[in-house]
């Protein structure tokens, strides 16, 4: 009796035993299959992380230029405009400066006078005005690739001290971004003392 029992006591037990060791075979073989994908997903992400090139961004600031273009036939210089040459729109202002200069291009001390020693011809309504520091200032800021109006439609020599010497004319041209304020100001307007108006233009 007791042996026959204690033989149903195991017979009871065996299977309960048996479904515990299935199912920690299950167990260890889902948690296998997780840890698996999780090593897959990690790895997938360190290699997009090591492989991906960072994105640089290079920001290159405005560059402002501008040349001066005129017509010269070695007695007469005509048609003189300026040229911005930057990448930004831009306010532009000239300087004319005359002088005599001997044979071997020094200036002569003498200083040339207008409607004595040459003829300069300013032309009106071209956008050009003259301010109290002797530069000519465009009112309107240019475009890149952009011209201004004309700022001398002719210039020559004449009287006597032109068979003397040569009469050179130079013109000094500046510019300054027409874009951007500061709490000081519009860039042009710190730079030369000007007015900028509402519809844009300047005037000094």
């Amino acid at each position: 009796m007791y042996q026959g029992k204690h033989t149903s006591h195991d017979c009871r037990r065996a299977p309960r035993k048996n479904r515990r060791l299935r199912w920690n075979r299950q167990f260890v073989l889902l948690v296998s299959i997780i840890a698996l994908l999780v090593g897959i997903v990690g790895s997938s992400l360190a290699y997009l992380v090591t492989k991906t090139d960072p994105v640089q961004n290079t920001f290159q600031p405005s560059r402002v230029t501008c040349r001066i273009d005129e017509e010269f036939d070695k007695a007469t210089k005509r048609n003189v405009k300026v040229t911005n040459t930057g990448d930004t729109d831009a306010y532009i202002r000239a300087y004319i400066v005359v002088t005599w200069t001997d044979d071997d291009g020094n200036i002569v001390a003498q200083k040339p006078v207008a409607g004595e020693d040459y003829s300069l011809v300013i032309p009106t309504n071209t956008g050009w005005s003259k301010g109290s520091d002797g530069f000519y200032y465009y009112a309107s800021s240019v475009a890149p690739n952009g011209q201004t109006g004309t700022l001398i439609k002719s210039c020559s020599p004449m009287g006597e001290n032109a068979k003397k010497y040569k009469l050179t004319v130079d013109i000094i041209a500046d510019a300054v971004q027409s874009k951007g304020d500061s709490s000081d100001g519009k860039p042009v307007e710190i730079a030369w003392e000007v007015t900028v108006k509402d519809d844009g233009t300047i005037s000094k």
